[in-house]
C-alpha cells in the first residue's frame, strides 16, 4: 500500500515537472506490480475521458485521474496503456532485463507523448 502511495504522491510533479520522479518509485523488485498500478490509473483516465467516472478502479485518486487527463489525449492514453503493458509483460518474462533501462525508456517515450497534450 506505501508503494502505490508514493507512486500516486509521485504522480502530480513527474506529469508537471520532471517524468523521471517515477523512476525510483517504479524501479523496484516489484516493479510489474507498480506499474500495475499505474496501468489502473491510466484505463481509469480512459474511463473519465469517456464520461464512465462511477466505474473508476482508483476512486480515492480520481484527482490524479483528472490530472492525467490533462495531459494525454485519448489517444495517447490508449498508446501508454499498450506500452506500459508490454513493459510489464517483458519484466514478467524476459530472463536479465535491464529493469532500470527499460523502464527509463518507457519513462521517457511516456513523455514525447504528453508533451503535445500539454502545449494545447
Amino acid at each position: 500500500w506505501q508503494a502505490r502511495q508514493s507512486l500516486c504522491a509521485a504522480m502530480p510533479g513527474a506529469l508537471q515537472q520532471d517524468i523521471m520522479q517515477l523512476l525510483p518509485v517504479l524501479n523496484g523488485d516489484d516493479a510489474p506490480v507498480r506499474i500495475g498500478w499505474l496501468l489502473t490509473l491510466l484505463v481509469d483516465a480512459m474511463k473519465w475521458q469517456q464520461g464512465a467516472t462511477h466505474w473508476l478502479t482508483n476512486c480515492d485518486r480520481s484527482d490524479l485521474v483528472s490530472l492525467l487527463t490533462q495531459h494525454l489525449s485519448a489517444s495517447a492514453l490508449s498508446e501508454s496503456v499498450q506500452f506500459w503493458m508490454l513493459c510489464r509483460d517483458r519484466l514478467l518474462n524476459v530472463q536479465a532485463v535491464n529493469r532500470e533501462l527499460l523502464i527509463t525508456d518507457r519513462l521517457l517515450a511516456w513523455e514525447r507523448l504528453m508533451k503535445p497534450a500539454t502545449i494545447g
